[in-house]
């Protein structure tokens, strides 16, 4: 391990071990709190409830810490970004700083299990081995989401950094997050039980709501998605007829489509069609960029990666602040990555027609990230829309 290397890790186990330290006197101190206010409310707090709510506020309080220094971390977000592109997932769990925040995690867990809710989660359970294993489970599923939305927190945060060319104070955004833990979780923990009966009320209310909102939320989803799948069908159905009247009309000779609805979500790393019109061949492949939001990007390999961004949509009026009326997309909830092979082997000119077209394509590779517009040449490739296609051939502009 390079000099470099023991360094970058040391700092960011500092970094950690500070995190955990202020859980460790959170802990008892919510605790301490929690008791206090119990002890002056009138409705019957059972010992189970204050068991809970400690435990809640405890892995709160770990969630939180561990994103304060995560989200500060200038120097680890540079190093999540590779040749100007987000690292996978299963690549950067096994990265320095993924390794280092469950190690130091585990650590504390063992010399500090309280700070952690293990007395809680053991007087509700009643064993102190299911206890270790049921809180030392729910520790790394926490850091693991915290992982997950802080990845996006950083490509966020690189993304406005690269717009406006500018950095940011890490040191003073870490103490604003300091100090607003060390402030609002003790103030957390002593009013809970104040507002326990309203939260009493809360199980009677989700028996009667909830078998209603899940089977309506499965129908809405799916409908949104059905429709969003049968718009991109209707793309690529209006494009292959379009292209056939075309052939008739100009006289192309254009060979059989393979595959060429199922092409549209599956990937089998051939080309699809060849056409020869005015004297040329072209090797053409169907690409889809099925959501019209989700970037698309072509790498130097031959290999291709959609960004899949699980988002709400709201409606907003125009009132004041809340900008345009219409649908305006909210943060994302989630990414994910749907990868995909677009070279292929054939004669005369390859083309790549994507159809139906996301809202943006990269090219990517030698550090950039590069915007490609119809007619661009990428890694020995011409880009196409499905439209644009047919009519330069009309043109013999390809």
């Amino acid at each position: 391990m390079s000099v470099d290397r023991i360094k970058y890790v040391a700092v960011r186990a500092a970094r950690f071990t500070a995190a955990l330290i202020t859980l460790t006197v959170l802990s008892p101190l919510m605790k301490k709190l929690l008791y206090a206010m119990a002890d002056k409310v009138f409705s019957n707090v059972t010992e189970n409830t204050l068991f809970a709510f400690h435990i809640l506020l405890c892995y709160l309080a770990y969630n939180s810490v561990m994103r304060a220094v995560i989200i500060t971390d200038a120097k680890a977000r540079g190093e999540y970004f590779s040749d100007g592109k987000p690292q996978k997932l299963s690549d950067f769990i096994k990265s320095d700083i993924f390794t280092v925040s469950v190690a130091v995690s585990t650590v504390f867990f063992v010399v500090f299990p309280d700070s952690f809710a293990l007395n809680a989660i053991c007087g509700i359970v009643d064993s102190l081995l299911v206890a270790y294993i049921i809180s030392f489970i729910v520790m790394i599923a926490v850091l693991f989401a915290v992982w997950v939305f802080m990845l996006k927190d950083w490509r966020k945060t690189e993304d406005i950094l690269q717009k406006s060319k500018r950095t940011r104070n890490e040191n003073r955004i870490l103490m604003r997050h300091a100090l607003s833990i060390l402030f609002s979780y003790p103030v957390m923990a002593y009013i809970l039980p104040a507002v326990f009966p309203a939260v009493e009320s809360i199980p009677r209310i989700l028996i009667v709501v909830v078998p209603v909102l899940i089977p309506s939320a499965i129908v809405i989803i799916a409908m949104l998605f059905g429709v969003t799948f049968l718009r991109a069908f209707i793309i690529r159905v209006k494009f292959i007829n379009k292209l056939r009247k075309s052939a008739i009309k100009n006289g192309y000779i254009v060979s059989e489509i393979k595959r060429p609805y199922l092409s549209v979500i599956t990937d089998d790393g051939e080309s699809s069609f060849t056409v020869k019109a005015n004297g040329k061949t072209y090797t053409c492949k169907l690409l889809s960029g099925i959501i019209y939001s989700n970037p698309m990007y072509l790498g130097e390999d031959g290999k291709g990666t959609i960004i899949n961004r699980i988002r709400f949509r709201i409606f907003l009026y125009g009132a004041r602040g809340l900008g345009k009326i219409g649908w305006h997309n909210t943060d994302e909830l989630a990414r994910f990555e749907t990868n995909f092979t677009y070279s292929f082997d054939g004669e005369g000119k390859k083309v790549l027609v994507v159809c139906p077209t996301p809202h943006t394509i990269f090219a990517t590779g030698q550090g950039e990230n590069r915007l490609l517009d119809v007619s661009d040449n990428i890694w020995g490739y011409t880009l196409m829309t499905g439209t644009a296609f047919i009519n330069a051939l009309e043109r013999d502009a390809i």
